[in-house]
């Protein structure tokens, strides 16, 4: 019985010997295959963090694609009302990148003009070739334009006062939508036709939807978001406009 129960004990003892040796054996794979995984995920996670930066920056995209022969005169008109003043400084660095970007992907007989619009509206930049175009062309002012209301035929007024062009016309405006001040439609749409915009787009600062009056106003307006407070933002959806306006995809290159 003794020499049974001793050889059990060695026995068990071996058997707990092998046990805890293939149990160091398990965790030395487990710790193995983490520092492998943690090697994989220190390669993976910038590329993916990487590849977000890339999706919101203009600079490191660039317009794809085939496009018609006539040249484009793109209108960015910013609402200075009340309501977007404390997005200034983010379309004023929006509009610098886009300054930089526009003549890498535009031609140069392609246009740029800059309008601003509150109560009343003043032409920053007329209607500008791409060629000559510099870095500070697209900055905005700053005049007090009176925030208390928003008057949007006013603001196409000032494209119908610029020089006609034969380019084709969009007009993309960067603005919440909420007008506060009533046109007449069948006025704007004789502005907009005289202008010849063929498309007119929204650069709303939220993710909602356009507010119903100015989707009484432009039917067909298209709308595209960014993060009010985040200039890269911002400046990839002036690009997104641009793209649609010129029948082609803002792709990411590097």
């Amino acid at each position: 019985m003794g020499d049974s129960l001793g050889n059990n004990g060695r026995l068990g003892r071996a058997g707990a010997v092998r046990s805890s040796g293939a149990g160091r054996a398990a965790a030395a794979i487990s710790v193995s295959a983490l520092v492998v995984l943690g090697l994989i995920a220190a390669a993976v996670i910038p590329g993916v963090q990487d590849r977000s930066a890339a999706a919101d920056d203009l600079t490191r995209q660039a317009l794809v694609g085939t496009r018609s022969l006539t040249c484009q005169r793109v209108v960015v008109l910013l609402d200075q009302s009340g309501s977007m003043t404390q997005f200034a400084q983010v379309r004023t660095d929006a509009m610098t990148t886009l300054a930089a970007w526009a003549p890498e992907n535009l031609r140069s007989n392609d246009q740029v003009a800059v309008v601003r619009w509150a109560a009343r509206s003043e032409t920053d930049l007329a209607a500008t070739s791409i060629d000559s175009l510099d870095s500070a062309a697209l900055t905005p002012g700053t005049s007090d334009l009176g925030a208390e209301t928003e008057d949007v035929l006013l603001a196409v007024e000032q494209v119908q006062a610029m020089r006609p062009s034969s380019c084709h016309t969009a007009l993309v405006f960067i603005s919440d939508g909420e007008l506060t001040t009533e046109v007449d439609p069948d006025e704007l749409n004789r502005v907009l036709v005289d202008i010849g915009a063929d498309q007119v787009s929204l650069l709303l600062p939220t993710s909602s939807t356009a507010p119903e009056y100015w989707m009484q106003l432009f039917p067909y307006s298209l709308t595209f978001h960014a993060d009010p407070n985040n200039a890269n933002q911002t400046a990839r959806a002036l690009g997104q406009a641009i793209a649609s306006a010129t029948g082609q995809e803002l792709v990411v290159q590097r």
